[in-house]
């Protein structure tokens, strides 16, 4: 959800970009966790101050912040003894200090060692690490049958071992939720399945630990 003052971005019209930005952050949690983010619906609401934003999963916030359209966010990463022109502020994923800036003042911020970027970028960079966070609570069975279903294509044999006879698919949708929660890729979901094949006869409790 966004205040009425950050509709400018998701609208291609007046060149936003924010729903092509969204649609890359998909494509790269994919990419690099092994697991598809269901679509990502914006929409505006009024109990948000304009410029602010927040992400909710399943009705509930997980995160908000708020950015400054038509500025750039310069966040102080070198220590640097300069102060900029601008709306202090602290950059919402890492906390770190950052000030609202004009365009004008752009160049003075990166000649001195601030790392700058646009609203978006912050609100896009913002999603991307909150999705990480809640991963575990987007995945689920159909989700998990689905990848299965393409392990399946290549590697027959180890799914009709796991399948219905040692585990069935909550047990590896649990497993996979745990690894998530670790902030861990399941990208090499045909070593996972192994794995969860290998202990199968150990334990059926995706939640035990497994003495080393």
């Amino acid at each position: 959800e966004v205040g009425y003052g950050l509709l400018p971005l998701a609208d291609k019209t007046q060149g936003g970009d924010l729903l092509d930005r969204i649609t890359g952050v998909r494509k790269g949690f994919a990419r690099d966790n092994g697991m598809v983010i269901p679509p990502i619906a914006i929409r505006d609401s009024l109990e948000l101050e304009p410029n602010e934003y927040r992400f909710l999963l399943r009705g509930k916030a997980i995160a908000r912040a708020s950015v400054i359209p038509n500025r750039w966010l310069a966040m102080n990463v070198s220590g640097s003894h300069i102060t900029l022109k601008g709306v202090p502020t602290r950059e919402p994923v890492f906390n770190i200090e950052a000030v609202w800036i004009a365009e004008e003042e752009k160049r003075t911020a990166e000649i001195n060692g601030y790392s700058v970027v646009d609203a978006v970028s912050v609100l896009v960079t913002h999603l991307a690490e909150s999705l990480k966070q809640v991963a575990h609570l987007i995945l689920s069975r159909q989700e998990v049958q689905s990848l299965i279903d393409r392990v399946k294509e290549t590697n027959p044999s180890l799914v009709s071992e796991l399948l219905p006879d040692l585990v069935n698919l909550g047990i590896i949708q649990r497993v996979l939720q745990n690894l998530l929660r670790e902030n861990l890729s399941i990208l090499n979901l045909p070593l996972i399945l192994e794995c969860v094949g290998d202990f199968a006869s150990v334990t059926k409790n995706p939640d035990t630990p497994l003495a080393p």
